[in-house]
């Protein structure tokens, strides 16, 4: 049995975001499409179909379990142009919103809202200098999107349990990551390590407990 090291790193943030005046529950209306290209080049040499999903969630067993309020939409990749497209003008999605873009092969897909599974491929859409995948939706054309899907689904269901420790109270977000660690730059973490994340709210002083599940996604 295979045993797969990785890191804890827990990011405090203190600082409060301003959004200005208004209770920000109206939203006026714009259109909100998605585009991109996919990659590497031998991932689109596949008879399965390569579909590219829009979801409010990476985590696994929600996707499979409940994927019908965990996927916003979806498409299937044009695989000849290694290119996608996605129109979420009218499903619910507002420029500032954040988002997860996932694209994986799906070895068994019999229709309906697809999900990777254990044996698929699959790519998360991370933008550079980030920990977290989270896309902020802008208005209009969000374009020049690129993912790779590198990642093997695996079928396992792990979690790690700690506590954070400390005086500080807000946001908290905690990354699971199997790769070194050279920098106390966080942005500088490879994303392709990334294994889990999740952001918590300390809400008091002293111990505070928390569940990080670990995904089972490119690493077994």
């Amino acid at each position: 049995m295979h045993f797969l090291k990785f890191h804890i790193v827990a990011v405090c943030c203190t600082f409060l975001i301003l959004f200005g005046c208004g209770d920000g529950s109206h939203h006026h209306h714009h259109d909100v499409v998605l585009s991109g290209t996919l990659g590497p080049a031998d991932a689109m040499e596949t008879d399965a179909p390569v579909m590219v999903a829009v979801t409010n969630t990476v985590d696994a067993e929600i996707l499979e379990n409940q994927s019908k309020d965990a996927v916003i939409d979806y498409v299937t990749a044009d695989k000849a142009r290694a290119e996608f497209r996605i129109d979420l003008t009218d499903k619910g999605v507002h420029p500032g919103d954040e988002i997860f873009l996932v694209a994986f092969i799906d070895n068994n897909y019999t229709g309906g809202v697809p999900f990777p599974d254990a044996g698929d491929m699959i790519g998360v859409y991370a933008e550079q200098g980030r920990i977290t995948p989270a896309y902020v939706v802008q208005a209009d054309e969000n374009s020049g999107i690129h993912i790779d899907i590198t990642r093997k689904v695996y079928d396992f269901d792990a979690s790690v349990t700690g506590e954070i420790l400390g005086d500080e109270t807000g946001p908290v977000t905690l990354v699971a990551y199997a790769g070194e660690i050279a920098s106390s730059d966080f942005t500088a973490l490879d994303f392709d390590e990334v294994v889990g994340f999740t952001t918590v709210e300390k809400e008091a002083a002293g111990p505070f407990a928390y569940t990080l599940n670990i995904l089972p996604y490119g690493k077994d």
